[in-house]
């Protein structure tokens, strides 16, 4: 989810039906991965909704070293305060032209593109048993795996995987391909 809603203002009925329905569609996709962008406005307020929300994995936006791009909301102490690229990514607009963006709202689908991954490789070289298969398809074993696979940056923890399992040439690397295996066996038993 690639947008942010403030509370709505007294007398916004349409926000406020909004709100309740995403709410709701929540609700029913629990157990599933969300992701929601965390909001463009910096340390000047909290995250926005569906971010706020445990149930979904609120994304913050990192620049290409994986240092904080200053635009993301305040890192909160009770959540893993996740963050990947979404600053200064270079897009080609058909209507702009090429173009430097920045946002949560670009870091998410990167991170849920991440997310995809995992799961790619999980079905392909893991060997994972089908309880810890299902427990990595939710919204709580996804943040696990981002936890293995994320380096921690101040109060946020970059997520990238090429930094700390997935490094370079890793897929001919013997001894890193077990280490992953048993890496993830032990978190997704």
């Amino acid at each position: 989810m690639s947008f942010g809603l403030n509370p709505p203002a007294s007398g916004d009925d349409e926000l406020a039906r909004a709100i309740s329905d995403i709410r709701s569609a929540i609700v029913v996709a629990r157990g599933k991965i969300l992701f929601a962008a965390a909001a463009n406005h910096g340390s000047n307020a909290p995250r926005t909704f569906p971010a706020n929300c445990r149930d979904v994995i609120c994304v913050h936006a990192s620049d290409g070293y994986g240092k904080d791009g200053g635009i993301s909301p305040s890192a909160e102490s009770n959540d893993d305060n996740f963050m990947t690229l979404g600053v200064g990514i270079n897009v080609d607009d058909p209507k702009r032209g090429e173009r430097l963006v920045s946002g949560t709202s670009y870091a998410t689908p990167i991170a849920a593109g991440i997310a995809a991954n995992i799961l790619s490789l999980a079905d392909g070289t893991m060997d994972l048993s089908n309880t810890g298969s299902e427990h990595l398809r939710s919204g709580e074993g996804m943040r696990k795996a981002f936890q293995l696979i994320s380096e921690k940056e101040g109060k946020y923890r970059y997520v990238a995987p090429w930094v700390n399992l997935w490094n370079d040439d890793w897929h001919e690397n013997g001894d890193r391909i077990n280490l992953i295996r048993s890496t993830f066996r032990t978190e997704f038993p």
